[in-house]
């Protein structure tokens, strides 16, 4: 587990959505009760080639994802400023 000291930048702005969610909780909004992280082992996605010994693992097919590195920060800032509450 990293601490989010040593987060670079560059992933605590990666969602700002994020961020104005967990204001609003910290607001006590009611009204949310989750967060959904699209995430994968690798950032982005891919089309499904025609060869498809060229899918690249860890990649979503679908929507493009964020990488697990950036999946993992922001699940520790939210929750350590969460339980800062």
């Amino acid at each position: 587990m990293i601490a989010v000291t040593e987060i670079p930048i560059r992933i605590l702005t990666y969602n700002p959505w994020l961020h104005s969610s967990i204001d609003q909780v910290l607001d006590y909004n009611h009204s949310i009760i989750g967060f959904m992280l699209e995430s994968n082992i690798e950032e982005g996605n891919q089309q499904i080639p025609e060869d498809l010994s060229e899918l690249k693992y860890g990649v979503s097919l679908t929507d493009a994802c964020m990488n697990w590195e950036t999946t993992e920060a922001l699940l520790i800032e939210a929750a350590e400023r969460l339980r800062a509450r």
